[in-house]
């Protein structure tokens, strides 16, 4: 073994038993240029050794025993991974039986309306997706998928256009700090007297639809994050989610 490991493994082992090794001349017992009673006074009174053979004896049981607790801590740690991976496995496997489930009722003729709310990363839209297409629903036709969020105007608009099919927004989180976007999705969701119209009051030529019009279709909206914004806790009790 190199002098400067030797050096490291003492450090090591006076650090873990409270000893300061800056106390100790370690070099000069690993170089044998000095004789270990000069140096190692306050090891002697601590452990009792009397030859430095005796003391690297020492360190070797006491690195045995760090590296057989260094192994037990990694296999409970291991083992504890385990647990957890099969209990997230089986929530994760719930969720998507649950999301699939609320899919399939709303192309069903159930449900009009459904909130998804997921840390990123589980698959919303794809299992979305996935259970439109096993239904037979064709993109376009059938559904319509909008991905992101710019503006409330620009929502209306795509919303209009889609008024009659499934509409699925997927990653639009930004909607969630817009107060006049969440009120347009509440209007999506709200029916008066068997309808839901949904209206755009503005002054701006920008506007490319009537400035109301009733949507007869369906929405999935994809969340990864909820919002503090009333407007959002109006909507979630209006629809049907699953979290």
């Amino acid at each position: 073994m190199n002098k400067q490991l030797q050096i490291e493994r003492i450090e090591q082992f006076l650090n873990d038993h409270g000893i300061d090794p800056t106390e100790t001349d370690i070099p000069a017992l690993v170089d044998g240029s000095l004789h270990f009673d000069e140096n190692f006074s306050k090891i002697k009174e601590k452990f009792g050794v009397k030859s430095e053979e005796e003391l690297m004896e020492e360190i070797r049981n006491w690195e045995e025993r760090e590296q057989k607790k260094r192994k037990e801590e990694f296999r409970n740690r291991f083992e504890n991974s385990l647990k957890q991976v099969e209990r997230n496995g089986k929530q994760v496997s719930q969720y998507y039986s649950q999301t699939r489930a609320y899919v399939k009722a709303i192309v069903n003729g159930g449900p009009d309306s459904l909130i998804l709310f997921s840390r990123p990363g589980l698959g919303k839209s794809y299992q979305v997706l996935s259970v439109l297409k096993e239904e037979g629903l064709e993109k376009d036709k059938d559904y319509a998928l909008i991905s992101g969020y710019s503006t409330p105007l620009s929502l209306y608009h795509k919303l209009y256009r889609n008024r009659d099919k499934i509409v699925v927004l997927d990653d639009v989180d930004g909607i969630t700090s817009s107060r006049k976007a969440l009120s347009l999705l509440q209007a999506v969701t709200w029916s008066v007297n068997g309808e839901r119209i949904v209206n755009y009051e503005t002054t701006s030529d920008k506007l490319e639809a009537p400035s109301q019009f009733e949507f007869e279709g369906s929405i999935i909206i994809c969340l990864n994050r909820a919002s503090s914004l009333p407007e959002l806790e109006a909507l979630r009790s209006n629809v049907e989610e699953d979290e």
